[in-house]
């Protein structure tokens, strides 16, 4: 079961994936994450100034882009929740030679390289390696964000690293729309009108 929204209050899109293993027998799994990213306006404009990097404190995958003044602070970041897990923020080694997201070539290796840095054709990809016994049930959280600056974007991090903040963030979305669409309330003599 995956489930993707928006925090209400900080810049953060999450992406929750649940698994529960129903085969009989024990299973391992990976789970892969991916973002390209455009960080301007057009991605075949700022692909070539995007540098990426691996945070050695967060263990999040940042990207920047110096070249566009109007961004030039911005730190976005792409991470997940979880012990085991490899990552690039190489695209040509996530999707292949000739590739294609349809089959990327990330998905038939056991584990991505780690490279990062300048020069790339910039993406984030995270692959988590799960062991679910039987009937055993997991979550994956990851969270793409970004802050003004490198101290915001950490702080951003930080305050949502918990799984629970996910949680309570998700339930603050439902109680969000419950009370903006439950507002107006038509009553009717026709029930299925109402």
């Amino acid at each position: 079961e995956t489930t993707l929204f928006v925090d209400l209050e900080k810049p953060l899109k999450f992406t929750t994936i649940r698994l529960k293993n129903l085969s009989g027998r024990e299973r391992k799994l990976s789970v892969t994450g991916y973002t390209e990213w455009v960080l301007g306006d057009l991605r075949s404009k700022y692909s070539m100034y995007i540098l990426t990097e691996k945070d050695a404190e967060t263990g999040a995958l940042f990207s920047r882009n110096r070249y566009n003044s109007i961004f030039y602070e911005q730190v976005c970041f792409f991470t997940a929740f979880a012990s085991k897990m490899s990552f690039t923020c190489d695209r040509v080694e996530f999707i292949g030679r000739n590739g294609s997201l349809q089959a990327p070539a990330a998905l038939s290796r056991t584990k991505l390289s780690g490279k990062n840095g300048a020069s790339l054709d910039a993406c984030a990809a995270i692959q988590i390696h799960v062991d679910l016994y039987v009937d055993e049930e997991k979550e994956i959280i990851f969270r793409l964000g970004a802050g003004n600056n490198e101290h915001e974007t950490l702080n951003i991090i930080e305050t949502t690293k918990d799984p629970e903040y996910a949680h309570d963030a998700l339930n603050n979305v439902h109680n969000f729309w419950n009370e903006t669409l439950g507002v107006v309330q038509v009553n009717t003599p026709d029930h299925a009108l109402n």
